[in-house]
């Protein structure tokens, strides 16, 4: 890569909350520390929540600090994401859960990195997870989506969790698909990203992050990430795989899910393992396919 000679390029971080706070007030803290500090990078909260997140941000900041609040009643993670998008006007778009912790010298490293980069490209934030280190997405036998390892093999797209991408290259993809509401919309937009041939690098800032803060606790919160997990892998295969290699994928998880009962009647996953599988076939009887 070589160094730019343009101007400093602006990002606009997006950062979408649900009644996350104060559970991550030391993580938020350190975003809008490490934005509000730089004249060329700006930030907007997406409350997709009660609204006490708002509130929270109001006591803590007061009403004329340097970011934007955009209240939504919970059209979804996908959604909030894309709502802020069109709203924007920076060059780059960094999409950020509010568990991970962003610093002044991750921002560093991503103005570093973004003199280098080419404009039709994405960057992938590494986060460290639970102890592993992980950056992006990426599709295993080109089918099933994971979370990609520091181990070199190719990365398909960002994280929507922590994830660079060129604002009008992700408005003219589309953005974030909406019907998915969340978990998985990131990969979908990989998979379109890979077929567009548009390369994705990594930035090794290593970022803390909690996972599933949203959720701690929640028996029916669970329940329903894996009711969506199970129906939006359909989804990501239906919209981005040939005839073929869908009607491969859904026989293969449908076999999977069968096996793996025993073990999600014990975590307490069977119903909503199945739901999703359903909820998933109701959307491809009523005409779900490919985006247009």
């Amino acid at each position: 890569m070589t160094v730019r000679d343009d101007p400093m390029v602006t990002v606009d971080v997006i950062v979408v909350l649900y009644n996350s706070l104060p559970q991550v007030a030391a993580e938020v803290e350190a975003i809008v520390d490490a934005v509000v500090a730089t004249e060329h990078w700006s930030l907007t909260f997406v409350d997709n929540g009660t609204g006490a997140d708002t509130e929270w941000l109001r006591l803590r900041f007061g009403n004329h600090c340097a970011f934007k609040v955009i209240k939504l009643d919970n059209p979804g993670f996908a959604a909030g994401c894309n709502r802020a998008a069109s709203e924007v006007t920076g060059d780059w778009l960094l999409f950020l859960n509010p568990d991970a912790l962003f610093s002044r010298a991750a921002r560093a490293q991503v103005d570093e990195t973004l003199r280098r980069v080419q404009p039709r490209s994405t960057l992938a934030l590494s986060m460290v997870t639970a102890g592993r280190v992980h950056a992006g997405v990426r599709f295993l036998l080109g089918l099933w989506f994971v979370d990609a390892g520091m181990d070199g093999k190719l990365v398909w797209g960002p994280s929507g969790g922590a994830g660079l991408y060129p604002r009008k290259l992700f408005t003219a993809l589309g953005g974030f698909p909406e019907d998915f509401f969340a978990w998985g919309e990131d990969a979908d937009l990989a998979a379109r990203l890979r077929a567009a041939k548009v390369p994705c690098s990594i930035v090794d800032v290593r970022l803390p992050h909690r996972g599933g803060h949203s959720l701690t606790n929640l028996k029916a919160g669970q329940a329903r990430k894996v009711r969506l997990l199970y129906r939006n892998r359909l989804l990501v295969s239906k919209r981005n795989n040939s005839r073929v290699g869908h009607r491969v994928f859904s026989t293969g998880y449908f076999a999977m899910t069968f096996l793996l009962m025993p073990k999600n009647f014990h975590r307490g996953a069977l119903s909503a393992s199945w739901a999703g599988l359903f909820d998933a076939y109701r959307m491809f009887r009523s005409g779900y396919g490919k985006p247009k």
